[in-house]
């Protein structure tokens, strides 16, 4: 059994985050199976990143062409910047259910497929900044 926990729709502050999971917390009220309801919050958890991550570029883009001085500016990316906190923590979260419901054994090979994919994802990083 997976220990998950839903993600509230009343802690996040963006109107993009908040209209974003009404859908998976209905969807966490139905489903039953927590291996089931731990799939449901990594897929709204990476499709929420997505979005956000969007919405925080096309702001940041607006307020550098508009000089970004309107408080309205300011206080909308911190709005982003609390959701993404957020965010990461609730991604921590999980991940910390899952390793402790993984089987002792299966440890060794999760640590070698999630070396290789953090690697992989810091050179992709680094080769684009």
């Amino acid at each position: 059994m997976i220990p998950c926990r839903g993600l509230g729709v009343r802690r996040f502050k963006s109107r993009l985050m908040t209209d974003h999971h009404h859908m998976y917390e209905f969807l966490d009220r139905v489903i039953i199976r927590s291996k089931m309801r731990f799939q449901l919050q990594i897929h709204a958890s990476k499709r929420a990143v997505a979005a956000l991550t969007t919405e925080f570029n096309r702001t940041f883009h607006s307020g550098e062409r508009t000089g970004g001085r309107s408080p309205e500016y300011w206080q909308g990316l911190d709005i982003y910047s609390y959701d993404f906190d957020l965010l990461t923590k609730e991604t921590l979260l999980a991940f910390r259910g899952l390793l402790t419901c993984l089987p002792a054994e299966d440890l060794t090979a999760f640590a070698v497929d999630l070396r290789a994919v953090l690697q992989r994802r810091v050179l992709a990083a680094h080769a684009v900044a």
